[in-house]
């Protein structure tokens, strides 16, 4: 008697006969009484333990199936029209030796987001609060800012080599003077656009 295979779905994904083999997807489905049928099975079990690990991805595969690509050593899922690589992200103090373009890398020493371009790793978004920045930063800069009464808030710095072009901040506060690096602005506007100019 033949039984049916469901997806996770619910929908039917394929019926197989007796004594058959079922190649409708990356995997062998062996119907009743078919003969070897231990091999075909111990070797879907290995290509699901590997990913179909392969330098070609699997053949007819199915939504939701994961590929390991050996060519470019990337993870990848069948979204059901083809194949999309799954960047890693990398959590260290230090550059990681492997990696690949796209991969992410997290810097728990300085809090910042990189992600591998070409030969190198390229830092994503704002600098970390508190970072003051040198001379030849340049993008978005976190830092906490004082308020004439010593609360802290938090502005968003944009740098150019260093020098701050333009400030933004989500609330309305007098900035503290004495305690403030951003000494060309004394107040922060709710939500506002504030150039230095």
């Amino acid at each position: 008697m033949p039984y049916i295979l469901l997806k996770s779905n619910g929908k039917v994904l394929t019926t197989v006969d007796d004594g058959s083999v079922d190649r409708t997807t990356s995997l062998t489905f062996v119907g009743k009484n078919y003969a070897g049928y231990g091999q075909l099975i111990n070797q879907d079990l290995v290509y699901l333990l590997e990913n179909f690990a392969s330098n070609t991805s699997p053949t007819n595969p199915i939504q939701g199936q994961a590929w390991f690509d050996n060519v470019n050593q990337k993870f990848n899922v069948y979204n059901g029209s083809n194949f999309r690589p799954i960047s890693f992200t990398e959590v260290s103090t230090t550059e990681p030796l492997v990696s690949k373009t796209g991969d992410y890398w997290f810097n728990s020493s300085n809090n910042q987001l990189y992600i591998k371009s070409g030969d190198s790793f390229i830092k994503i978004g704002a600098t970390a609060s508190g970072g003051s920045g040198d001379s030849t930063t340049t993008g978005l800069v976190l830092t906490t800012v004082n308020d004439t009464l010593n609360n802290s808030h938090l502005v968003l710095r944009n740098l150019l080599n260093g020098n701050v072009v333009n400030v933004f901040s989500f609330d309305s506060f007098e900035v503290n003077a004495k305690l403030s690096k951003l000494n060309t602005f004394t107040t922060f506007p709710f939500n506002k656009f504030l150039n230095t100019k």
